[in-house]
């Protein structure tokens, strides 16, 4: 197998190294790691292979998109078959496995940025189905044309930011995102719900409706007597590797058409049952098909904010690692209302759990957005 392949005319997304994106480069792949070098006037930049992490090379139409993770941020290189020389596209892909291959930290990132991704898609469009049947029942969202631009950006506003996360978090690839089903993100691993999901949905929620002692008619967070936000928007889904672990979080914020139908869902959201009603839903629905299986769920430990209501659980679940293994998966969800908003906010991290004290650093910066004690994001 060639040890050498180069490529021109490549063209650079994302990251934060010495680079600007952009297109042009030249890429040479060899035993000493990664190196692009172009612009005006002329830099290099060469990156070790004991310095990739999660290194994949996939086809995108045309193109072939090689990924990888450097210091928390991913780069995405956009290089044309044709111009690769050295070998075929999977020689290449072989030289970057096997040099991961050799490093079990690596091998490790690689995963779970490969078989983490499959491993979740049912998994996560299970749990995508009951965040979502509140969309598919009670009052019918006001049309599209009566809301204005203002009320969309001051929504997105609202979501988080880079800036929001420490240095090292970057924004992920959407096609690779774990949480992007559920923040509404169209993503290769989406896909239309079976009947058989549908119904083993509809049993997880008849069991939460049953926990919380209501029922389909008064149901407001899965049930019909629920309605439907006027807009509901999402932010970019935020990765980090570090030590080992893959950490994810995005922000989904819905906006409502008055502040009387979110103080209508708060009745329920307020009851002392609902964090554990909601968590064991989710359990279930991560479990697959609504079976008990081995998931753990808890409660959040989250900072009170003046005028922000939040509430929210963690679901922790292990997925076949693809090498007879089993890896363990936290998904977090943390809600937080105040006046026409709900906002959803996700996190999941793998192997481990999602570190509290960011947790606690994200719903305070954002409950102090949505309070209006700071100014929005991008403001």
């Amino acid at each position: 197998m060639a040890e050498r392949f180069a490529a021109s005319g490549v063209t650079l997304e994302g990251g934060r190294g010495p680079l600007p994106a952009g297109g042009g480069y030249d890429l040479l792949v060899d035993a000493a790691g990664l190196s692009l070098s172009g612009g005006t006037p002329v830099a290099a930049w060469q990156i070790p292979h004991q310095a990739m992490a999660g290194t994949t090379l996939e086809r995108r139409g045309r193109e072939l998109v090689l990924g990888t993770w450097v210091s928390g941020s991913h780069l995405r290189l956009l290089l044309d078959p044709v111009r690769l020389e050295g070998g075929s596209p999977e020689e290449l892909e072989g030289l970057l496995a096997g040099f991961e291959g050799r490093t079990p930290r690596r091998v490790s990132g690689r995963r779970r940025t490969g078989w983490l991704v499959a491993g979740l898609g049912a998994v996560l469009l299970a749990v995508a189905l009951i965040l979502v049947l509140v969309f598919s029942s009670g009052d019918p969202a006001p049309s599209a044309t009566t809301i204005s631009g203002a009320a969309r950006t001051e929504t997105q506003t609202r979501n988080l930011v880079v800036v929001d996360l420490p240095s090292g978090w970057s924004e992920d690839a959407t096609s690779t995102a774990p949480l992007a089903g559920l923040m509404g993100i169209t993503t290769s691993h989406s896909s239309t719900p079976s009947a058989e999901d549908k119904a083993a949905t509809k049993a997880v929620v008849a069991r939460y409706e049953s926990c919380m002692g209501t029922t389909d008619s008064t149901d407001r967070v899965f049930g019909t007597a629920g309605v439907k936000p006027a807009l509901q928007l999402p932010s970019a889904p935020f990765g980090q590797i570090g030590n080992g672990v893959f950490l994810e979080v995005g922000t989904t914020t819905q906006r409502y058409a008055s502040e009387d139908q979110v103080r209508a869902d708060l009745v329920q959201l307020r009851s002392k049952k609902f964090a554990p009603c909601f968590a064991a839903a989710l359990g279930r629905l991560a479990a697959g098909h609504g079976m008990d299986t081995a998931v753990t769920t808890s409660g959040q430990s989250l900072p009170s904010a003046l005028g922000v209501y939040t509430t929210g659980a963690n679901v922790t679940f292990s997925l076949d690692d693809g090498a007879g293994g089993g890896t363990p998966v936290e998904l977090g969800v943390t809600l937080l209302v105040q006046g026409p908003y709900e906002e959803t906010l996700l996190t999941f991290s793998s192997p481990g759990a999602f570190p509290s004290a960011l947790r606690t650093q994200l719903v305070s910066t954002l409950a102090a957005r949505l309070g209006g004690a700071s100014g929005p994001s991008g403001a």
